[in-house]
Parts: structure tokens; sequence; C-alpha cells
């Protein structure tokens, strides 16, 4: 059945590895804490790798199916891993949300996207702008600079070629700021 394109037997090797590529998932996401895998994403790799080795296993390959299953399972999430772990989908993967909490009910996107419609809204925002000038002070010479142009709305891009630097070397003081401006304000409000 295994190799002939039956569907039956599709569906019970389907179910009979749904164990086996639920394992590796996790497996693989516990390997790599600092990037937020998405274990469905993981299995849906898994299954196809499952399905290819339905339809590519013959018994002249000299092994048995569960090794070769295995095998073709384990390369095709390890080839989603290795295309997350690019530079442009890594920068998503290890990203924090702006919906850290930093006070009661409030969040980091709160502080930085804030309409202004009240009174009250314009002495809360004098108030943050006040503290995010204040932490401008707390960091590096390059980090300073790199915050006032981002803060100013110049992309990435904009900034790197602003300041000589290269694309990831403002990448990476973005991220730094971003953790730095995180821990400020969570210890100022």
């Amino acid at each position: 059945m295994i190799g002939e394109n039956n569907e039956d037997a599709y569906n019970i090797m389907i179910d009979k590895y749904q164990p086996v590529i639920d394992k590796f998932a996790k497996k693989y996401i516990d390997s790599y804490p600092g990037i937020k895998l998405d274990k469905d994403e993981l299995i849906q790799e898994g299954n196809i790798g499952l399905i290819n080795a339905i339809s590519n296993y013959t018994e002249d390959k000299n092994c048995l199916f569960y090794s070769f299953a295995l095998l073709i399972i384990q390369r095709e999430m390890k080839r989603y891993i290795n295309t997350c772990l690019t530079n442009k989908n890594l920068i998503l993967l290890t990203a924090d949300s702006l919906n850290v909490e930093i006070g009661e009910d409030l969040t980091l996107q709160d502080v930085l996207y804030k309409e202004k419609d009240s009174v009250e809204d314009k002495v809360i925002d004098t108030y943050y702008e006040d503290l995010l000038y204040k932490f401008k002070n707390e960091l590096t010479t390059n980090e300073s600079c790199v915050y006032e142009l981002k803060f100013n709305n110049f992309s990435t891009k904009e900034i790197s070629s602003l300041l000589d630097l290269k694309y990831k070397a403002v990448d990476n003081y973005l991220r730094s700021i971003k953790n730095k401006l995180t821990i400020y304000l969570k210890n100022k409000i």
C-alpha cells in the first residue's frame, strides 16, 4: 500500500505517525527557546514530510519505512526551521510584541502610539515624552542617534544610510533600544 498512492494508506499512516510528528515539533520548539516557532506550522511540515515518505518509499531502499519516514519528516521540519532562521524571518520570530505590559493596564504600544484627545492625555503625553527624553541619556552614543532618528520616523534603511552603519547593526541597535526601553518604562511607571 505504501508508495502506491493509496488514500487509505495515507490516512492510516498520518494517524499512526501523528504522535511522532508532535514529539518532533515539541523537541524542535524546545531546542530554539529564543525563537517563536509555530508548533502548527512545524506539524504541518512534518505531515508534508510523511506524505513525501509515503509517496517515495519503495522496498528496494533496503531500510524500514519507519526509518525512512523519520528521516524525511525531520528533514522537512529542519528545512522549515532553517527558513525561519534566515535574517528576514529571524527578526520577526525573535521580536517582542509592543503589547508587553509595562504598568497596570498599560502596554508599550499605549505609550508609543497614544492618540491625543484631551487635556489629561496631553499631560500624560508630556510626562511620557519627558520619560523618553530622559531615557535617551541612558543610551550609548550610537543607540542615541538611532533612537532619535527612529523616533522621528526614519526607516531602518534610512538610518543605516545616514549614520553609515550596516543595516544589521542598526537593526541590532533598535532591538537593544526596545529591550532597554521596556525595562526603563517598567521601572519608571
